[in-house]
């Protein structure tokens, strides 16, 4: 089983990871950058594209190589995996996920861009290698935040899965969105 956390930056998504694998001992965290990385690595002639949100490489080869990735870890390490999601899409993960899978989503609630800026520099810590940027530039490095919350939400909707609000009472809704993993994975077991 996998437990895709998705959402948009600074949501919690990696909090969340933490918190729940300290609940569920018998998996481990992948986090997609790492995998990038190792991308990026391994070929400095295509590194440019692994790190291009709309490239080929990681619209199409990226959710394929994080399906088998995924799947053999879990045979050769017998562990489950939480997988911090934050390089892949909702609409990208979906089709990769596998019928006990469990896909979430962390969001503002459809805020306002503003809103969510506000948001964002308010759950800033100092090793947040976007701190010191403006924000035009958070803007143009991650693109239309407000937009992908409300398309996020749609989708969740759509396709009945949890989405988590994560602006207001953040730590409350991580704790609550970790009892409800816990319930699911174990009806799933």
């Amino acid at each position: 089983m996998t437990i895709f956390i998705c959402g948009l930056p600074r949501t919690g998504k990696t909090t969340f990871s933490k918190k729940l694998k300290t609940v569920l001992k018998n998996f481990n965290i992948i986090v997609s950058e790492a995998i990038r990385n190792g991308f990026q690595k391994m070929n400095s002639d295509s590194a440019r594209d692994w790190g291009l949100k709309n490239s080929y490489a990681r619209k199409i080869l990226f959710p394929i190589y994080v399906k088998e990735f995924l799947e053999w870890n879990e045979k050769f390490s017998g562990f489950e995996t939480i997988f911090d999601c934050a390089l892949l899409s909702l609409e990208q993960v979906l089709p990769i996920a596998d019928k006990n899978d469990i896909i979430i989503c962390f969001g503002f609630g459809g805020r306002t861009i503003n809103e969510i800026m506000e948001i964002i520099r308010n759950y800033e810590h100092d090793n947040d290698y976007t701190k010191q940027f403006s924000f035009d530039k958070l803007l143009k490095f991650w693109g239309d935040l407000e937009i992908q919350d409300k398309n996020n939400i749609k989708f969740c909707k759509k396709n009945k899965l949890l989405y988590f609000d994560t602006s207001i009472d953040r730590e409350k809704v991580i704790d609550k969105a970790i009892s409800q993993i816990v319930k699911i994975t174990e009806q799933l077991n």
